[in-house]
């Protein structure tokens, strides 16, 4: 039987609601304070413990509530969730409990950019709709894409018998040095220092009698690992840049691994990470992340993780002063990449932030979120000036509050708090997320909740695009990431004391403002969707299905949500949406994952409408 909100009095706060009262089940008005009621019910017992539970829980309660009722300004300024007054106030049914303590605390559950389903969870999911899911049959299709890959390409060998015969010209690996040094991605990609990276080149096509040496073996790899990298990156916005096998140069890069990890150099370091951000970037997450480890183990072994007086980007600075900069930056790309991947699949970071220095770049923060140059252009002179302090691919702080968010949360550590002290963690991650979000300038700074698909960004320049962009999908998948936690609060909950059922209230506000964070996220990328970046594709694909798992996941919890038939409306529009989002590189792979997508989306769209008919049925046989 579906439990609908009460309607109890505020003024007679120990007397049932009718609709309780008629149905011989406890009254949970959330009108009232729980500390209100036991108050008339008798004296409390002192206990220190519970005192700061109720503290936590407040806190939370009445910070989100208000957070709620905060009526919204505009797109570009400080923005706020619209809701019905009384939303954080409403009732959970009771039959949501489930859902809550499972599957919408799973993990991992989008990572490769599709959502997936346990057994256990099609079950909980038919018992909701009354009908069966058809999840497993494309769960089966998806695993058989992935095992039909296509095979490395052929590599011509050119009468040489290895992989090095990949290798371009000197002329041409000059070229995408040059295009590399002239672009926006020097600054959001620092991967190579120009300089440095010139005596790479030397060392690789030095000629020699012999075979090459370890060293020249690592160059070479390391040129071929950036030209596959700059082939995701460019593919297609610079016609000059001659026409290469990007994935020849990936497999000839890769096949060196085993041979050119018996050293700890710069070089290898740039190869291992450079061959993770292509391979993030095409969508193949799973060997991304194999090469992201051996990246974050090179880093600390130069001591990358320290910051042992460390030059200025303005600053002349001697070559061995230029190679510790460098290692620094190597190791600020592998943090940010590091925090992205915990929250997204739920394995533990390679990089313990106790274990580093983390102090930020000198000029970093007045730096990052200006824009060193006008205009929307990729490519410039003027992004090779040495002084401008690379902005990288993601905010430092809040790739910082990432990973406080994971320990705090999600580690195996997190799993064994009790529900105060989670309450409280949830409580200390939004106050710091808020407080960060507050301090990114207007022009780019996330809105707390965006319902007008129609906002444009083309006015502003590039940089700021993108940032805003970037920030906006960070920021509202961290909202969910940190208020889906105290779900398990409820999980499996055997106490029906008052107390517990203002915790309830408190989470339920939590969950709130994950739906509407997974909302804004959908409504977000409806209004952005002309300025996606095409080889962000891969990465960014995560964030919809992220959404739309949200509120899938709710409407079958509460298919009589005043808001399900508009969130049904919503997760069916996500689908149209993934179709529309730019990509470069559309292969038999490409196409199969965003058809499966697709009818992932189609199949929760079906199963959320049944949900909807089944609970509707139900409450008139009521």
């Amino acid at each position: 039987m579906y439990k609908i909100q009460c309607d109890g009095d505020p003024s007679n706060p120990t007397k049932q609601c009718d609709w309780c009262s008629c149905h011989g089940t406890a009254c949970t008005f959330y009108g009232l304070k729980a500390k209100a009621v036991r108050s008339k019910l008798g004296p409390q017992i002192n206990n220190d413990s519970t005192s700061q539970g109720e503290r936590s829980e407040n806190a939370l309660f009445h910070g989100v509530s208000k957070r709620l009722k905060v009526q919204p300004v505009s797109h570009t300024s400080d923005t706020s969730i619209i809701f019905h007054s009384n939303e954080a106030n409403r009732a959970p049914p009771e039959a949501s409990t489930s859902l809550y303590a499972g599957i919408l605390l799973g993990q991992n559950r989008c990572y490769s950019g599709l959502p997936f389903f346990t057994q256990q969870d099609e079950e909980w999911i038919c018992s909701r709709t009354g009908g069966k899911a058809d999840f497993q049959k494309l769960i089966t299709a998806r695993t058989r894409q992935q095992i039909q890959l296509p095979a490395p390409p052929h590599i011509p060998m050119q009468g040489a018998n290895d992989f090095l015969s990949v290798l371009p010209s000197r002329g041409i690996a000059k070229a995408f040095l040059d295009a590399f040094n002239q672009s926006t991605f020097r600054l959001a990609f620092p991967v190579i220092d120009f300089t440095l990276f010139q005596e790479t080149i030397t060392a690789a096509y030095e000629a020699r009698d012999t075979v090459s040496s370890p060293k020249q073996t690592s160059a070479k790899a390391c040129i071929l690992a950036f030209i596959s990298m700059v082939g995701v990156l460019f593919h297609g916005k610079l016609s000059f840049l001659p026409s290469m096998d990007w994935d020849a140069c990936y497999n000839a890069a890769r096949s060196f691994l085993p041979d050119i990890l018996d050293e700890v150099t710069v070089e290898n370091l740039q190869t291992a990470l450079m061959l993770y951000i292509r391979q993030r970037y095409f969508g193949h997450s799973e060997s991304g992340v194999i090469y992201h480890s051996i990246a974050c183990q090179i880093a600390f072994m130069l001591g990358g993780h320290t910051n042992t007086t460390i030059k200025s980007f303005s600053d002349e600075v001697t070559h061995q002063e230029r190679q510790a900069r460098h290692i620094r930056l190597l190791f600020w790309n592998c943090y940010v990449f590091d925090k992205d991947i915990a929250l997204r699949t739920g394995q533990p970071p390679f990089i313990v932030d106790g274990n580093c220095d983390l102090t930020l770049p000198e000029g970093y923060i007045e730096t990052q979120f200006s824009s060193p140059l006008p205009g929307h252009d990729v490519s410039s002179y003027l992004f090779a000036n040495e002084s401008l302090v690379p902005f990288l691919p993601g905010e430092l702080r809040l790739s910082m509050l990432k990973h406080k968010t994971y320990e705090l949360l999600y580690s195996a550590q997190a799993l064994t708090k009790s529900d105060s002290e989670v309450i409280r963690a949830i409580l200390e991650l939004d106050d710091e997320l808020e407080s960060w979000r507050l301090s990114i300038p207007k022009v780019v700074r996330p809105a707390l909740s965006v319902s007008d698909p129609n906002q444009q960004l083309s006015d502003l320049p590039m940089k700021h695009r993108m940032q805003n962009i970037v920030l906006h999908l960070e920021y509202h998948h961290l909202v969910v990431t940190i208020h889906r936690a105290g779900a398990r609060c409820i999980a499996n909950d055997p106490d029906t004391s008052l107390h517990t059922t203002q915790r309830h209230a408190a989470i339920y506000s939590s969950i709130t403002l994950c739906l509407e964070a997974s909302r804004s996220t959908l409504f977000y990328l409806q209004a952005v969707i002309d300025d996606l970046a095409g080889e962000l594709f891969w990465v960014t694909v995560f964030y919809p299905t992220v959404a739309t798992m949200m509120l899938f996941l709710h409407i079958l919890a509460e298919p009589l949500a005043p808001k399900a038939k508009a969130d049904i409306e919503l997760l069916s529009s996500a689908a149209d949406l993934i179709c529309s989002m730019p990509i470069h590189r559309r292969t038999p792979y490409e196409t199969g994952h965003i058809q499966l997508v697709n009818e992932f989306i189609s199949e929760m769209t079906r199963l959320g409408n049944c949900a909807i008919s089944k609970t509707i049925r139900e409450v008139k046989r009521d």
